[in-house]
Protein backbone atom coordinates (compact mmCIF):
# COMPACT_ATOMS: atom_id res chain seq x y z
CA UNK A 1 0.00 0.00 0.00
CA UNK A 2 0.91 3.83 -0.57
CA UNK A 3 0.96 6.26 1.77
CA UNK A 4 -1.73 8.16 0.90
CA UNK A 5 -5.25 7.58 2.22
CA UNK A 6 -8.93 7.30 0.40
CA UNK A 7 -10.95 10.24 2.28
CA UNK A 8 -13.92 7.89 3.38
CA UNK A 9 -12.21 5.22 5.37
CA UNK A 10 -13.12 6.90 8.28
CA UNK A 11 -16.74 8.03 7.43
CA UNK A 12 -19.54 6.46 8.84
CA UNK A 13 -21.59 4.40 6.94
CA UNK A 14 -24.15 7.29 6.39
CA UNK A 15 -22.05 9.53 5.06
CA UNK A 16 -20.42 6.95 3.09
CA UNK A 17 -23.91 5.94 1.29
CA UNK A 18 -24.90 8.89 0.85
CA UNK A 19 -21.95 10.31 -1.02
CA UNK A 20 -22.13 7.13 -3.40
CA UNK A 21 -26.16 7.30 -3.92
CA UNK A 22 -25.51 11.04 -4.54
CA UNK A 23 -22.99 10.39 -6.81
CA UNK A 24 -24.23 6.87 -8.58
CA UNK A 25 -27.03 6.04 -10.04
CA UNK A 26 -26.58 2.01 -11.72
CA UNK A 27 -31.00 1.26 -10.93
CA UNK A 28 -32.66 4.97 -10.90
CA UNK A 29 -32.47 7.64 -13.54
CA UNK A 30 -30.52 10.86 -13.09
CA UNK A 31 -31.73 14.24 -12.66
CA UNK A 32 -29.13 16.15 -12.22
CA UNK A 33 -26.94 18.18 -15.16
CA UNK A 34 -23.63 17.88 -13.75
CA UNK A 35 -24.06 13.96 -13.42
CA UNK A 36 -25.42 13.33 -16.82
CA UNK A 37 -21.87 12.98 -18.52
CA UNK A 38 -21.66 13.21 -22.35
CA UNK A 39 -25.11 14.44 -22.89
CA UNK A 40 -24.07 18.52 -23.83
CA UNK A 41 -25.69 18.20 -27.51
CA UNK A 42 -29.04 16.30 -26.40
CA UNK A 43 -29.60 18.80 -23.41
CA UNK A 44 -28.78 21.38 -25.96
CA UNK A 45 -31.30 19.70 -28.55
CA UNK A 46 -33.90 19.36 -25.58
CA UNK A 47 -33.89 22.89 -24.67
CA UNK A 48 -34.58 23.69 -28.24
CA UNK A 49 -37.54 21.29 -27.95
CA UNK A 50 -38.64 22.98 -25.23
CA UNK A 51 -38.66 26.37 -26.93
CA UNK A 52 -39.96 25.41 -30.42
CA UNK A 53 -43.68 25.99 -30.08
CA UNK A 54 -46.44 22.84 -31.02
CA UNK A 55 -43.55 20.70 -31.08
CA UNK A 56 -43.29 17.35 -29.04
CA UNK A 57 -39.71 16.07 -27.81
CA UNK A 58 -39.14 12.28 -28.50
CA UNK A 59 -36.09 10.47 -27.11
CA UNK A 60 -35.46 7.83 -28.97
CA UNK A 61 -32.51 4.78 -29.10
CA UNK A 62 -31.52 1.73 -27.94
CA UNK A 63 -32.48 -0.33 -24.70
CA UNK A 64 -30.09 0.57 -21.03
CA UNK A 65 -28.69 4.32 -22.93
CA UNK A 66 -30.06 6.59 -20.45
CA UNK A 67 -33.97 8.29 -22.23
CA UNK A 68 -35.48 8.14 -18.53
CA UNK A 69 -32.73 10.48 -17.29
CA UNK A 70 -32.27 12.84 -20.71
CA UNK A 71 -35.83 14.27 -19.74
CA UNK A 72 -35.33 14.54 -16.09
CA UNK A 73 -32.29 16.05 -16.50
CA UNK A 74 -33.58 18.47 -18.95
CA UNK A 75 -36.32 19.51 -16.89
CA UNK A 76 -33.72 20.34 -13.80
CA UNK A 77 -31.22 22.19 -16.06
CA UNK A 78 -34.04 24.50 -17.41
CA UNK A 79 -35.97 24.75 -14.71
CA UNK A 80 -36.67 28.47 -15.57
CA UNK A 81 -38.57 27.51 -18.57
CA UNK A 82 -40.26 24.22 -18.00
CA UNK A 83 -41.95 22.02 -15.40
CA UNK A 84 -42.06 18.72 -15.38
CA UNK A 85 -45.79 17.93 -14.54
CA UNK A 86 -46.37 14.46 -14.91
CA UNK A 87 -44.82 11.37 -15.93
CA UNK A 88 -46.06 7.85 -16.91
CA UNK A 89 -45.07 4.70 -18.31
CA UNK A 90 -46.64 3.03 -21.10
CA UNK A 91 -48.18 -0.84 -21.08
CA UNK A 92 -48.99 -2.72 -23.77
CA UNK A 93 -52.44 -2.75 -24.15
CA UNK A 94 -53.12 1.15 -22.38
CA UNK A 95 -56.48 2.56 -23.83
CA UNK A 96 -56.42 5.88 -24.89
CA UNK A 97 -58.95 6.86 -22.03
CA UNK A 98 -56.42 5.00 -19.64
CA UNK A 99 -53.21 6.93 -20.39
CA UNK A 100 -54.83 10.31 -20.00
CA UNK A 101 -56.33 9.51 -16.88
CA UNK A 102 -53.11 8.68 -15.64
CA UNK A 103 -51.49 11.68 -16.56
CA UNK A 104 -54.19 13.81 -15.33
CA UNK A 105 -53.76 11.34 -12.03
CA UNK A 106 -49.99 12.03 -11.40
CA UNK A 107 -50.41 15.72 -12.01
CA UNK A 108 -52.86 16.04 -9.27
CA UNK A 109 -50.04 13.55 -7.19
CA UNK A 110 -47.43 16.00 -7.98
CA UNK A 111 -49.76 18.98 -6.71
CA UNK A 112 -51.57 18.19 -4.00
CA UNK A 113 -52.93 22.21 -4.27
CA UNK A 114 -55.06 20.77 -7.21
CA UNK A 115 -57.12 19.21 -4.91
CA UNK A 116 -58.57 22.41 -3.30
CA UNK A 117 -58.94 24.17 -6.71
CA UNK A 118 -62.60 23.82 -7.36
CA UNK A 119 -62.65 25.42 -10.39
CA UNK A 120 -59.92 22.75 -11.77
CA UNK A 121 -62.09 19.74 -10.28
CA UNK A 122 -65.40 21.09 -11.66
CA UNK A 123 -63.88 21.69 -15.03
CA UNK A 124 -62.16 18.06 -14.88
CA UNK A 125 -65.23 16.60 -13.83
CA UNK A 126 -67.09 17.73 -16.86
CA UNK A 127 -64.34 15.55 -18.86
CA UNK A 128 -65.46 12.30 -16.43
CA UNK A 129 -62.68 12.80 -14.00
CA UNK A 130 -63.73 12.89 -10.41
CA UNK A 131 -61.15 13.92 -8.59
CA UNK A 132 -60.84 14.65 -4.35
CA UNK A 133 -58.53 13.67 -1.37
CA UNK A 134 -61.14 11.08 0.19
CA UNK A 135 -60.82 9.10 -2.94
CA UNK A 136 -57.11 9.73 -2.84
CA UNK A 137 -56.45 10.54 -6.35
CA UNK A 138 -59.04 10.51 -9.07
CA UNK A 139 -62.08 8.45 -10.52
CA UNK A 140 -62.51 8.04 -13.64
CA UNK A 141 -66.24 7.74 -14.67
CA UNK A 142 -66.50 7.96 -18.07
CA UNK A 143 -65.49 4.91 -20.75
CA UNK A 144 -64.29 6.61 -24.03
CA UNK A 145 -62.78 10.38 -24.20
CA UNK A 146 -62.53 11.83 -27.48
CA UNK A 147 -59.51 13.27 -29.04
CA UNK A 148 -61.36 17.05 -28.78
CA UNK A 149 -62.34 15.92 -24.92
CA UNK A 150 -58.71 15.10 -24.25
CA UNK A 151 -57.00 17.89 -25.66
CA UNK A 152 -59.25 20.02 -23.97
CA UNK A 153 -58.69 18.24 -20.66
CA UNK A 154 -55.02 18.46 -21.44
CA UNK A 155 -54.98 22.26 -22.01
CA UNK A 156 -57.05 22.78 -18.67
CA UNK A 157 -55.04 20.29 -16.30
CA UNK A 158 -52.20 21.25 -17.94
CA UNK A 159 -52.48 25.18 -17.81
CA UNK A 160 -48.85 27.07 -18.00
CA UNK A 161 -50.70 29.82 -15.24
CA UNK A 162 -51.24 26.51 -12.83
CA UNK A 163 -47.27 26.40 -12.99
CA UNK A 164 -45.65 30.03 -12.92
CA UNK A 165 -45.98 30.58 -16.78
CA UNK A 166 -43.06 27.36 -17.38
CA UNK A 167 -44.12 25.19 -20.01
CA UNK A 168 -45.92 21.91 -18.51
CA UNK A 169 -43.67 19.07 -19.48
CA UNK A 170 -45.78 15.62 -20.01
CA UNK A 171 -43.32 12.52 -20.13
CA UNK A 172 -44.42 9.24 -21.36
CA UNK A 173 -41.90 6.67 -20.82
CA UNK A 174 -41.72 3.37 -22.89
CA UNK A 175 -43.97 4.70 -25.79
CA UNK A 176 -42.11 1.97 -27.72
CA UNK A 177 -44.29 -0.86 -25.14
CA UNK A 178 -48.13 0.02 -26.61
CA UNK A 179 -49.09 -1.69 -28.62
CA UNK A 180 -52.81 -0.49 -28.81
CA UNK A 181 -52.74 0.53 -32.59
CA UNK A 182 -56.27 3.10 -31.91
CA UNK A 183 -54.38 4.71 -28.72
CA UNK A 184 -51.48 4.84 -31.32
CA UNK A 185 -53.77 6.87 -33.51
CA UNK A 186 -55.24 8.96 -30.87
CA UNK A 187 -51.95 10.17 -29.20
CA UNK A 188 -50.77 11.37 -32.56
CA UNK A 189 -54.28 13.10 -33.13
CA UNK A 190 -54.02 14.31 -30.03
CA UNK A 191 -50.50 16.18 -30.97
CA UNK A 192 -52.28 17.88 -33.93
CA UNK A 193 -55.24 19.33 -31.62
CA UNK A 194 -52.87 20.68 -28.98
CA UNK A 195 -51.61 22.85 -31.77
CA UNK A 196 -54.25 23.69 -32.84
CA UNK A 197 -55.71 24.87 -30.10
CA UNK A 198 -52.61 26.54 -29.15
CA UNK A 199 -52.30 24.84 -25.76
CA UNK A 200 -48.73 25.38 -23.90
CA UNK A 201 -48.34 22.07 -22.45
CA UNK A 202 -45.54 19.72 -24.02
CA UNK A 203 -45.48 15.80 -24.07
CA UNK A 204 -41.75 13.87 -24.11
CA UNK A 205 -41.66 10.77 -25.33
CA UNK A 206 -38.84 7.78 -24.72
CA UNK A 207 -39.02 4.47 -26.66
CA UNK A 208 -36.67 1.82 -27.63
CA UNK A 209 -36.29 1.75 -31.16
CA UNK A 210 -33.86 2.15 -33.92
CA UNK A 211 -36.73 3.32 -36.43
CA UNK A 212 -37.89 6.59 -35.32
CA UNK A 213 -40.36 7.01 -38.50
CA UNK A 214 -41.63 3.10 -37.81
CA UNK A 215 -42.80 4.13 -34.37
CA UNK A 216 -44.50 7.27 -35.28
CA UNK A 217 -45.90 5.43 -38.24
CA UNK A 218 -49.45 5.82 -37.20
CA UNK A 219 -50.31 9.24 -38.31
CA UNK A 220 -48.70 10.37 -41.76
CA UNK A 221 -48.80 13.68 -40.32
CA UNK A 222 -46.87 13.10 -36.95
CA UNK A 223 -44.05 14.00 -37.74
CA UNK A 224 -44.29 17.71 -38.04
CA UNK A 225 -45.34 17.70 -34.41
CA UNK A 226 -42.30 15.71 -33.19
CA UNK A 227 -38.69 16.49 -32.16
CA UNK A 228 -36.40 13.78 -32.34
CA UNK A 229 -33.68 13.56 -29.91
CA UNK A 230 -31.43 10.44 -30.54
CA UNK A 231 -29.38 8.94 -27.81
CA UNK A 232 -26.02 6.93 -28.87
CA UNK A 233 -23.57 5.42 -26.38
CA UNK A 234 -21.54 8.02 -24.67
CA UNK A 235 -17.94 8.31 -25.46
CA UNK A 236 -15.41 7.03 -23.35
CA UNK A 237 -14.37 10.28 -22.48
CA UNK A 238 -17.83 10.88 -20.66
CA UNK A 239 -17.33 7.91 -18.90
CA UNK A 240 -13.49 8.92 -18.03
CA UNK A 241 -14.95 12.30 -16.82
CA UNK A 242 -17.33 10.12 -14.37
CA UNK A 243 -14.79 8.27 -13.18
CA UNK A 244 -12.13 10.99 -12.44
CA UNK A 245 -15.27 12.91 -10.41
CA UNK A 246 -16.12 9.68 -8.30
CA UNK A 247 -12.10 9.87 -7.56
CA UNK A 248 -12.05 13.41 -6.93
CA UNK A 249 -14.77 12.97 -4.14
CA UNK A 250 -14.13 9.79 -2.65
CA UNK A 251 -9.88 10.94 -2.54
CA UNK A 252 -9.15 7.25 -4.27
CA UNK A 253 -6.98 6.56 -7.46
CA UNK A 254 -7.61 4.02 -10.67
CA UNK A 255 -4.93 3.95 -12.77
CA UNK A 256 -5.51 4.50 -16.25
CA UNK A 257 -5.32 0.72 -16.87
CA UNK A 258 -8.67 0.43 -14.90
CA UNK A 259 -9.96 3.59 -16.20
CA UNK A 260 -9.56 2.04 -20.00
CA UNK A 261 -10.80 -1.32 -18.68
CA UNK A 262 -14.17 0.29 -17.20
CA UNK A 263 -14.42 2.22 -20.35
CA UNK A 264 -14.37 -0.55 -22.46
CA UNK A 265 -16.83 -3.09 -20.20
CA UNK A 266 -19.44 0.02 -20.29
CA UNK A 267 -19.14 0.04 -24.20
CA UNK A 268 -20.67 3.55 -24.19
CA UNK A 269 -23.73 2.37 -21.43
CA UNK A 270 -23.08 4.51 -18.21
CA UNK A 271 -24.94 1.99 -16.22
CA UNK A 272 -22.23 -0.40 -16.36
CA UNK A 273 -19.75 2.32 -15.60
CA UNK A 274 -22.02 3.30 -12.25
CA UNK A 275 -22.23 -0.16 -11.40
CA UNK A 276 -18.25 -0.99 -11.20
CA UNK A 277 -17.68 1.97 -9.38
CA UNK A 278 -20.52 1.76 -6.63
CA UNK A 279 -19.18 -2.03 -6.51
CA UNK A 280 -15.82 -1.26 -6.07
CA UNK A 281 -16.13 1.81 -3.46
CA UNK A 282 -18.74 -0.55 -1.11
CA UNK A 283 -16.13 -3.33 -1.44
CA UNK A 284 -13.67 -1.06 0.14
CA UNK A 285 -15.66 0.03 3.28
CA UNK A 286 -16.57 -2.97 3.75
CA UNK A 287 -12.98 -4.60 4.12
CA UNK A 288 -11.78 -1.50 5.81
CA UNK A 289 -9.83 -0.11 2.88
CA UNK A 290 -8.01 2.60 3.49
CA UNK A 291 -5.23 3.13 0.61
CA UNK A 292 -6.17 5.57 -1.98
CA UNK A 293 -5.03 3.79 -5.07
CA UNK A 294 -7.61 0.92 -5.95
CA UNK A 295 -5.71 -2.63 -6.36
CA UNK A 296 -5.87 -4.86 -8.68
CA UNK A 297 -7.88 -7.04 -5.97
CA UNK A 298 -10.06 -4.28 -5.03
CA UNK A 299 -11.26 -3.74 -8.57
CA UNK A 300 -11.74 -7.67 -9.41
CA UNK A 301 -13.87 -7.96 -6.23
CA UNK A 302 -15.76 -5.03 -7.25
CA UNK A 303 -16.11 -6.76 -10.91
CA UNK A 304 -17.12 -9.89 -9.54
CA UNK A 305 -20.03 -8.24 -7.37
CA UNK A 306 -21.23 -6.27 -10.23
CA UNK A 307 -21.63 -9.16 -12.55
CA UNK A 308 -23.73 -10.81 -9.98
CA UNK A 309 -25.23 -7.43 -9.49
CA UNK A 310 -26.25 -7.41 -12.65
CA UNK A 311 -30.39 -6.88 -14.15
CA UNK A 312 -31.48 -10.59 -13.99
CA UNK A 313 -32.84 -10.69 -17.91
CA UNK A 314 -28.72 -9.74 -18.97
CA UNK A 315 -28.09 -12.38 -16.67
CA UNK A 316 -30.69 -15.15 -17.73
CA UNK A 317 -30.15 -13.98 -21.65
CA UNK A 318 -25.85 -14.89 -21.53
CA UNK A 319 -27.10 -18.28 -19.47
CA UNK A 320 -29.58 -19.23 -22.16
CA UNK A 321 -27.62 -18.04 -25.00
CA UNK A 322 -24.33 -20.87 -23.76
CA UNK A 323 -26.95 -23.15 -22.82
CA UNK A 324 -26.21 -25.30 -25.92
CA UNK A 325 -22.56 -26.19 -27.57
CA UNK A 326 -21.28 -27.38 -24.14
CA UNK A 327 -20.70 -24.22 -23.00
CA UNK A 328 -18.15 -23.40 -26.14
CA UNK A 329 -20.58 -20.77 -27.10
CA UNK A 330 -18.81 -18.68 -24.18
CA UNK A 331 -15.66 -17.45 -25.91
CA UNK A 332 -18.02 -17.28 -28.97
CA UNK A 333 -19.64 -14.40 -27.57
CA UNK A 334 -16.29 -13.16 -26.06
CA UNK A 335 -15.25 -12.79 -29.85
CA UNK A 336 -18.37 -10.73 -30.40
CA UNK A 337 -18.30 -8.30 -28.12
CA UNK A 338 -14.16 -7.59 -28.22
CA UNK A 339 -14.63 -4.66 -30.67
CA UNK A 340 -16.06 -1.00 -30.36
CA UNK A 341 -18.17 -1.42 -33.36
CA UNK A 342 -21.44 -3.06 -32.53
CA UNK A 343 -21.43 -4.83 -36.24
CA UNK A 344 -18.69 -7.62 -36.68
CA UNK A 345 -17.95 -9.20 -39.82
CA UNK A 346 -17.19 -13.33 -39.42
CA UNK A 347 -13.60 -12.95 -40.28
CA UNK A 348 -12.66 -10.28 -37.87
CA UNK A 349 -15.02 -12.38 -34.97
CA UNK A 350 -13.11 -15.76 -35.98
CA UNK A 351 -9.62 -14.29 -35.63
CA UNK A 352 -10.66 -12.71 -31.63
CA UNK A 353 -11.81 -16.50 -31.26
CA UNK A 354 -8.48 -17.46 -32.22
CA UNK A 355 -6.83 -15.05 -30.10
CA UNK A 356 -8.93 -15.79 -27.07
CA UNK A 357 -8.66 -19.34 -27.14
CA UNK A 358 -4.99 -19.55 -27.14
CA UNK A 359 -5.44 -17.66 -24.07
CA UNK A 360 -7.56 -20.19 -22.81
CA UNK A 361 -6.14 -23.45 -23.69
CA UNK A 362 -7.97 -25.40 -20.91
CA UNK A 363 -11.20 -25.01 -22.53
CA UNK A 364 -12.90 -27.09 -25.32
CA UNK A 365 -13.19 -24.89 -28.56
CA UNK A 366 -14.01 -24.99 -32.33
CA UNK A 367 -11.50 -25.93 -34.91
CA UNK A 368 -11.76 -22.75 -36.75
CA UNK A 369 -9.40 -24.39 -39.44
CA UNK A 370 -11.48 -27.24 -40.18
CA UNK A 371 -14.08 -26.31 -43.41
CA UNK A 372 -13.27 -22.36 -43.09
CA UNK A 373 -14.56 -21.74 -40.16
CA UNK A 374 -17.95 -23.33 -40.36
CA UNK A 375 -18.20 -24.86 -36.59
CA UNK A 376 -18.03 -21.73 -35.38
CA UNK A 377 -20.14 -20.35 -38.18
CA UNK A 378 -23.30 -22.60 -36.75
CA UNK A 379 -22.44 -21.73 -33.82
CA UNK A 380 -22.99 -18.08 -34.84
CA UNK A 381 -26.00 -19.28 -36.30
CA UNK A 382 -27.58 -20.66 -33.87
CA UNK A 383 -27.27 -17.60 -31.59
CA UNK A 384 -28.89 -15.63 -34.66
CA UNK A 385 -31.62 -18.52 -34.53
CA UNK A 386 -32.67 -18.12 -31.01
CA UNK A 387 -33.07 -14.28 -31.21
CA UNK A 388 -29.77 -13.48 -29.57
CA UNK A 389 -28.06 -11.56 -32.47
CA UNK A 390 -29.07 -9.75 -35.44
CA UNK A 391 -27.15 -11.14 -38.85
CA UNK A 392 -26.66 -8.40 -41.28
CA UNK A 393 -25.52 -9.28 -45.06
CA UNK A 394 -21.85 -10.39 -46.05
CA UNK A 395 -21.77 -12.51 -42.82
CA UNK A 396 -22.24 -9.77 -40.47
CA UNK A 397 -23.49 -9.92 -36.76
CA UNK A 398 -24.53 -7.89 -33.88
CA UNK A 399 -26.01 -8.42 -30.66
CA UNK A 400 -29.75 -8.19 -30.90
CA UNK A 401 -29.54 -6.50 -27.08
CA UNK A 402 -26.61 -4.03 -27.37
CA UNK A 403 -26.83 -4.02 -22.90
CA UNK A 404 -26.09 -7.33 -23.62
CA UNK A 405 -22.46 -7.15 -25.59
CA UNK A 406 -21.55 -4.49 -22.18
CA UNK A 407 -22.48 -7.48 -19.48
CA UNK A 408 -20.45 -10.19 -21.44
CA UNK A 409 -17.45 -7.64 -21.60
CA UNK A 410 -17.98 -7.42 -17.49
CA UNK A 411 -18.20 -11.14 -17.65
CA UNK A 412 -15.16 -11.68 -19.74
CA UNK A 413 -13.07 -9.48 -17.18
CA UNK A 414 -13.99 -11.80 -14.76
CA UNK A 415 -13.22 -14.14 -15.80
CA UNK A 416 -9.69 -13.26 -16.88
CA UNK A 417 -9.93 -12.56 -20.25
CA UNK A 418 -9.50 -8.46 -20.95
CA UNK A 419 -11.49 -7.75 -24.48
CA UNK A 420 -9.78 -5.01 -26.62
CA UNK A 421 -10.97 -2.34 -28.29
CA UNK A 422 -9.99 -0.91 -31.70
CA UNK A 423 -10.05 2.93 -29.96
CA UNK A 424 -7.27 1.69 -27.06
CA UNK A 425 -3.95 0.02 -26.27
CA UNK A 426 -5.32 -3.41 -24.76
Amino acid sequence: MSNKMNTYHNSTREEFRGLLDYLLHPSKHIEIPDQLYGRSPALSEMRDSFETANVHPFIWGVRGIGKTSLPHTACAQHKRIVSLAAAISCTKDASFREIIDDIVADAFHRQPSFLRDKKLCGTVSLFGITVSAEINGIHSTRERLSVNQAARLIDTTFSSSRYNNLTPIIMIDEFDRLRNHESLQHVSDLLKQLSVIASKAKFCFCGVTDDLGGLLSAHQSVDRYIYGVELKPVSHDAIWKLIDDVSVAFGVSFDNGKKVRIGQIAAGYPHFAHLVLKNTLLEGFETGYADAEVSNELFRSGLNKSASQAATSLKTAYENAIRKGTDRYIEVLFALANSAHMNRQFKDVCADYERIMLKRKHREGYDISKNNGQDLRNALESLVSRNFLKKGMSGWYQFHDPMLRSYIRLVAETEGVELSDDAFPA
